[in-house]
């Protein structure tokens, strides 16, 4: 299972990296990640995905940049961070 937790997480930071270069901001944020989870199928509870969202993130690449609010109805309007891709 940590195999393929830190494969998850692999991807999810490629698939920001990569979505960040095609933004002008070069700003992501949790709900591009929840995005891609639901779009590989990955249907867990909120504690997994917000580990997942948190490893993600850790990586030194990701600079917290600001806050905005989030657009996904499950979270709509709660303040989120925006991370900067170096």
């Amino acid at each position: 299972m940590v195999n393929n937790r830190n494969a998850i997480i692999s991807n999810v930071r490629s698939h920001l990296r990569r979505l960040a270069k095609s933004r002008k901001t070069r700003m992501v944020t949790a709900d591009d990640v929840h995005t891609y989870l639901d779009k590989q199928n990955k249907r867990w509870n909120t504690n997994a995905r917000l580990s997942v969202i948190q490893s993600a993130f850790s990586a030194p690449e990701f600079r917290a940049a600001g806050e905005t609010a989030s657009q996904r109805e499950a979270a709509r309007y709660r303040k989120i961070t925006e991370y900067r891709v170096k």
